[in-house]
């Protein structure tokens, strides 16, 4: 079977449910069942998981194993057929992040809208919202470009531009409530607690070319999650702002273990040079979140 994803022809043995299929044809990538295979001259990365400069193993007990080579071929390895859901969870985050890694892009852990042809990025840790605002947003007439993985790549123009990698969002129930959408019939994503996979069919359109990115939110991370106030948007100094975005790109561990976290600071800094970054900050609640989202459109209106 040929799927698209990130602008990457897949020709997979496992199936692959939610991701657009394609007619047969040269694929950028093969995904297989087997095997995988051990890899030499290889360090650590983290527990379970060895890199070289050209290869990737990671093992994830009594799910699967997921080999790497270059970017143009994965091999999975599943150790139990009970547990294909988990799987394919896993394949579509750290998984696919270093596959588009390895292919010369830069993924970041983020949900991504676009109006007019730009492209706002929303940046923060598991469970900060990310999706749920690019949901609400399509709502109101914005394009998803992205959900959880955003991939970034510097234009001929020397603008950052964003490749479209959204075929669904990862959506809480209550976020589901409150966009009046019924769970039945949604697919429970595996380790995620109740959050669901919504096709973007259902939750807005999907651009299909590279767009501009135009400025990059970080959702508050106040552990409180006060819900009484107003919304606000700050911007972030250049310095701060640069060390806040190098934490959200995948693999964050693989890069600094490949020595190139140097790379990364110069990389950075070019994206902050034609997209400002701010802190956005909201009341947690879902009844505050229109006013939130109309403080947020008044800011992009500037840009």
């Amino acid at each position: 079977m040929y799927y698209h994803l990130g602008g990457l022809t897949i020709a997979s043995e496992l199936d692959l449910p939610g991701l657009p299929q394609v007619p047969a044809n040269p694929a950028d990538v093969v995904l297989q069942i087997g095997e995988t295979p051990v890899l030499r001259d290889a360090f650590e990365v983290e527990p379970r998981c060895l890199a070289n400069s050209h290869e990737y193993l990671h093992t994830y007990p009594g799910v699967a194993s997921f080999y790497i080579r270059g970017g143009e071929q994965i091999i999975v390895h599943p150790f139990n057929i009970s547990k294909l859901d988990e799987l394919r969870s896993l394949l579509h985050s750290e998984i696919f992040a270093v596959l588009f890694s390895r292919r010369g892009l830069l993924p970041l852990h983020a949900s991504a809208v676009s109006v007019d042809n730009k492209v706002f990025a929303f940046l923060g840790r598991s469970g900060a919202g990310k999706s749920t605002l690019a949901a609400f947003l399509s709502r109101r007439g914005y394009q998803v470009i992205a959900d959880d993985l955003t991939l970034l790549s510097r234009g001929n123009s020397g603008v950052t531009e964003v490749t479209p990698c959204a075929p669904w969002l990862k959506l809480w129930g209550d976020a589901l409530n409150g966009l009046a959408e019924p769970v039945d019939g949604l697919e429970l994503i595996a380790g995620k607690d109740s959050k669901y996979r919504f096709p973007i069919a259902q939750g807005g359109t999907v651009a299909e070319s590279r767009l501009r990115l135009a400025g990059l939110f970080l959702l508050d991370s106040n552990e409180e999650r006060e819900t009484e106030g107003e919304a606000s948007i700050r911007p972030l100094e250049p310095a701060a702002a640069v060390a806040k975005l190098m934490l959200y790109f995948y693999p964050i561990l693989l890069i600094h273990k490949l020595g190139r976290n140097a790379e990364l600071f110069r990389q950075c800094g070019e994206i902050l040079e034609t997209a400002p970054m701010w802190i956005f900050r909201r009341p947690w609640n879902l009844g505050s979140l229109e006013r939130s989202l109309g403080t947020l459109e008044a800011h992009l209106a500037n840009y």
